[in-house]
């Protein structure tokens, strides 16, 4: 199955896929960071 077509050179593309990686970055770091403590003071 083809969706279309992406092309390294072009700008658009790019920005379209580095905006996915940071949202996508972005929402696993607030989803994991709950269980490991996420902004509580560390003690010690």
């Amino acid at each position: 199955m083809r969706v279309g077509s992406f092309d390294l050179r072009a700008t658009g593309h790019v920005a379209a896929l580095g905006l996915g990686v940071l949202l996508v970055g972005v929402v696993m770091a607030r989803m994991f960071g709950r269980f490991n403590g996420g902004n509580l003071p560390v003690d010690g």
